[in-house]
């Protein structure tokens, strides 16, 4: 723990918000999967693979999303989630064999259409609902 002293008395809740970030609005956006990584999750009892995602058009062309698919998990029905939105995934990019995806890489550069849904914040986080990109979809 590092002893900060810090006065917070001149913060007012309108200063709070996440520093200009805002959530998307819900809805259908042009994607495209610039980033991939395979870690271990946070726990360490099973592997995921790490999305990185660039709007390409509208209000939102440049700005990033961020996905995680658990692949790798004890609890079956956590993988079984995971494995069918990424099968969705490699469906809307176009994969020449969408049943067998061996490289994150094979669906960079490939633009699809995401649906972006509000996810609701847990109760002990103090920002804003988080945006995610799920339900790929075909453009």
């Amino acid at each position: 723990m590092a002893r900060i002293d810090a006065n917070l008395s001149d913060i007012k809740d309108g200063d709070m918000g996440g520093g200009g970030w805002t959530a998307w609005p819900q809805g259908d956006y042009r994607m495209m999967v610039t980033g991939s990584d395979y870690k271990a999750t946070k726990a360490g009892t099973g592997m995921m693979l790490k999305l990185e995602m660039v709007c390409l058009d509208g209000d939102h062309a440049g700005q990033k999303q961020f996905d995680n698919l658990v692949l790798q998990h004890p609890n079956p029905e956590v993988m079984k989630i995971s494995r069918v939105r990424l099968k969705e995934l490699a469906v809307a990019v176009g994969h020449p064999t969408p049943d067998l995806v061996t490289d994150s890489e094979e669906l960079h550069g490939k633009a699809f259409c995401a649906y972006i849904t509000k996810k609701k914040a847990k109760p002990r986080r103090a920002r804003p609902p988080a945006s995610r990109a799920t339900r790929p979809r075909r453009t």
